[in-house]
């Protein structure tokens, strides 16, 4: 060890410890008297590098990684490349001179990466390199609760008095939570998700709601989109997992469908008003006429065949011999249907979509030269756009069931397409994560968005029309473009595959399902996406974090799931008075 003065640079003592071992870490205690020199062992020397003694496992060995004292000076706690936390006593009032109790990190710990000890001495918080930071109990080593993230954590920092610990992962997160509101049993501080991939996100109408099901989760789950909070839980009928759920334009009912039954719930209690069944009768997909009193559903095998059901009493009003894997209800009672599955396909229907009346039965036939892999309608309810397999787009007036033009460009399948609010543009995506955004008049592509890896999957315009959010089969991140000009604004990683995505009409939220059942929601901030590529001018977009969650919040502190910086009440305003506030971009559930 070599000790230096801080004003002249200069070396003041050169010290070897009697054990000639290397290095890796030097801890002094907070009253200066003690200097603790960790390498594969540790040994204890005066602060001014005088040797005092060893402290030592007798059973064991391994590389010290990170070291503190106790508050109070009379231990010492260490974390090595083998995961382990050990406490020494160093001779000081209660506490012998040796190894009191260690405790090796589960799950597949590495290495003690980062250590922390609260000021009042009674808490531990370890990162290993797992998806979650350890919190255990300074007196006895005793696991308290887990701190997770979605992928590994890599460094901690504590607010001074030590009421806050932030953890930071290469999820790109940084999440603070109250370290003072831990209880003292072990629990794992959790985030708010289902158990298993998002199957389903529905939006209320009225409220700024979703209602999110998953499958083999036996539970649908309410969040406040604004927020960015999970409400309450809700039990499925008869305990089992809901594939499909539409709700009435009034917010007053939900239609579930649940194995070979549907049923009905009464909102916001979802009280069971009914339940249906019919013997090998699957619904998979449907949607409710304007006035909510038909179901259209399509039905699964061994019938293949599309039923219009009174809402009611669950009762069938027609049978629709047609094969279904997609139905949109349009306001004047018509609907169109798609089917997409070329392996049943004998009759070529799946180069056909119809449009039926769910009153009359009447259909009418919108014919393709190819295989329909995605239909879009625009917001007025009068043009169809449909992407194809043969490369092209095809441009339908609903009202007249005439077909308008062909849009070719693609050289390979079109995967989804989609209008704009305003129906000015025509967004389409293809294989190999080819996308174009084109001019609904002129019929020209207009820009080319290039990012993707994979074949794209889903297109969504924010409710405003500024944004294009984009996602693909393969790629675990959801991207964000300019539509004005067709630059990438915005790259958001979820490190999971994406299996659903919706945007809010009420607010320019996204509301995004993941595979391992959490629920992300991305707000678009028009300020932070204007100014982006000062930033990174080189790429024209950078990768946003996510805003960290507070996990118990409590009354003196504001935090950014409420949109707003984690200020103090009482701290004072400072800065500019002129400038507008900041807020982050995106935030997760």
């Amino acid at each position: 060890m070599i000790f230096w003065d801080f004003v002249t640079g200069e070396a003041i003592r050169r010290v070897e410890d009697h054990k000639e071992f290397s290095i890796w870490v030097l801890q002094i205690s907070g009253d200066n008297n003690y200097l603790a020199v960790h390498g594969s062992d540790c040994s204890i020397h005066r602060h001014d590098g005088k040797y005092l003694f060893d402290i030592e496992d007798p059973e064991s060995s391994s590389t010290v990684t990170y070291s503190n004292f106790t508050s109070d000076n009379t231990r010492l706690i260490t974390g090595n490349v083998s995961g382990e936390i050990k406490l020494f006593g160093l001779g000081v009032g209660d506490f012998e001179q040796k190894m009191i109790k260690k405790v090796e990190c589960d799950g597949d710990a590495k290495q003690i990466v980062d250590l922390l000890v609260t000021p009042d001495d009674k808490y531990i918080i370890a990162a290993t390199r797992q998806e979650t930071a350890f919190v255990f109990a300074a007196d006895t080593l005793n696991l308290v609760t887990k701190l997770p993230h979605i992928t590994t954590v890599d460094k901690l920092a504590m607010t001074l008095d030590g009421s806050r610990v932030l953890t930071a992962s290469e999820d790109k997160n940084v999440r603070v939570w109250d370290i003072t509101k831990i209880g003292k049993e072990a629990r794992t501080a959790h985030i708010d998700k289902h158990d298993d991939a998002v199957s389903t996100i529905t939006l209320l109408h009225h409220r700024d709601e979703a209602i999110t099901t998953a499958y083999q989760c036996n539970e649908f789950k309410v969040w406040d989109i604004k927020m960015g909070k999970l409400l309450r839980s809700h039990p499925i009928p008869n305990d089992k997992s809901c594939y499909e759920v539409v709700i009435t334009s009034d917010d007053r009912r939900l239609v579930g469908a649940a194995g070979y039954q549907w049923f009905v719930l009464q909102l916001p209690e979802f009280k069971l008003l009914n339940t249906f069944k019919e013997r090998f009768v699957q619904p998979t997909h449907f949607v409710l006429t304007p006035d909510d009193q038909r179901l259209v559903a399509g039905i699964g095998q061994p019938e293949f065949s599309i039923r219009i059901y009174d809402l009611s009493t669950g009762e069938t009003i027609s049978k629709i011999q047609l094969r279904s894997t997609g139905i949109t209800m349009l306001p004047n009672g018509n609907f169109l249907n798609q089917y997409r599955q070329q392996m049943y396909d004998s009759t070529g229907k799946t180069k056909v979509m119809q449009m039926i009346n769910a009153y009359t039965g009447l259909v009418q036939e919108f014919s393709h030269g190819d295989r329909v892999l995605d239909y879009a309608v625009s917001s007025d309810h009068t043009k169809l756009i449909c992407g194809c397999s043969d490369k092209d787009l095809d441009l339908w007036h609903l009202t007249s069931q005439s077909h308008i033009a062909t849009l070719k460009g693609h050289s390979g399948r079109v995967l989804s397409v989609c209008f704009s609010p305003d129906n000015q543009t025509i967004a389409s995506g293809a294989v190999d994560g080819e996308a174009f955004l084109w001019s609904e008049e002129t019929k020209e592509i207009l820009h080319s968005l290039k990012g993707h890896e994979s074949d794209i999957s889903t297109m969504m315009f924010s409710s405003d029309g500024k944004y294009l959010f984009t996602t693909a089969e393969k790629d675990l991140y959801i991207m964000v473009w300019l539509v004005v000009n067709g630059n990438r604004v915005m790259k958001y990683n979820t490190y999971s595959t994406i299996c659903y995505m919706r945007f809010s009409s009420l607010s320019n939220h996204a509301v995004v399902g993941l595979e391992d059942g959490r629920i992300v929601i991305l707000r678009v901030d028009d300020p932070k996406l204007a100014t982006v590529n000062k930033d990174d001018s080189r790429h024209g977009y950078r990768d946003y974090p996510k805003a960290a969650p507070v996990d118990d919040a409590s009354d003196n502190v504001i935090h950014q799931g409420n949109n707003r910086s984690p200020k103090r009440k009482d701290e004072t305003k400072a800065g500019n008075p002129k400038q507008k506030p900041k807020s982050s971009l995106c935030f997760l559930v």
